[in-house]
């Protein structure tokens, strides 16, 4: 643990340090992860330097339910994204974008769950900060999810009733000339900021 700070807005910092090759990245990489409260959010900040150039693509996997109905699916769900990844079998991106509207990936406006679940790469509609909503008419909890990261990959797991918002960069980017560049060069600083906003509708 690198830092606790008990203030109005209290945080925790975390610090790791691979080290050059591990897992086969090169580059001694130095990242930290700040969870701090404010108000009624939680923000996340990853920050990482290296010493040579490397990939970095970080994120958070944290899951969300916001009442103690059995199943999310009539949790209200919406996604300012326009496109979405298109995946192969093994969920590597093809590096096409494809439209979600009038699909059953559209969720532009808010609308149930339903049925549908989700392993999937949205791309944020850059000219916005917000995500995602999710709101629980049971419950009246309304979250949002806001990031300066260009994509998010909505999950919702098999084995339990729950939702995840991975705030990120495109899957594979290094393989994909298209993509947004997932490299960070020695004196550049990676910053990956989501803020995950909650507050009660009635």
């Amino acid at each position: 643990m690198d830092e606790v700070n008990t203030t109005d807005n209290p945080f925790v910092k975390l610090t790791y340090y691979s080290k050059h090759l591990e897992e086969g990245y090169p580059g001694n990489l130095t990242v930290s992860v700040t969870y701090r409260l404010m108000d009624n959010a939680l923000q996340v900040i990853y920050e990482g330097t290296t010493d040579r150039s490397t990939v970095i693509n970080l994120t958070n996997h944290s899951y969300f339910k916001l009442d103690k109905d059995p199943f999310i699916d009539e949790c209200e769900l919406q996604l300012n994204c326009p496109y979405r990844l298109e995946t192969k079998e093994n969920h590597l991106p093809t590096g096409n974008l494809i439209p979600v509207r009038k699909t059953d990936y559209d969720f532009l406006l808010p609308r149930k769950i339903g049925l549908q679940r989700f392993n999937t790469v949205f791309v944020k509609d850059l000219g916005n900060e917000k995500v995602a909503e999710l709101r629980s008419r049971t419950s009246g909890i309304h979250m949002r999810v806001y990031t300066n990261q260009p994509a998010v990959v909505v999950y919702t797991p098999t084995e339990f009733p729950g939702i995840c918002f991975e705030t990120q960069n495109y899957p594979d980017a290094p393989n994909q000339p298209d993509f947004p560049k997932s490299v960070l060069r020695p004196g550049d600083i990676y910053n990956n900021i989501s803020i995950f906003k909650f507050d009660l509708q009635t």
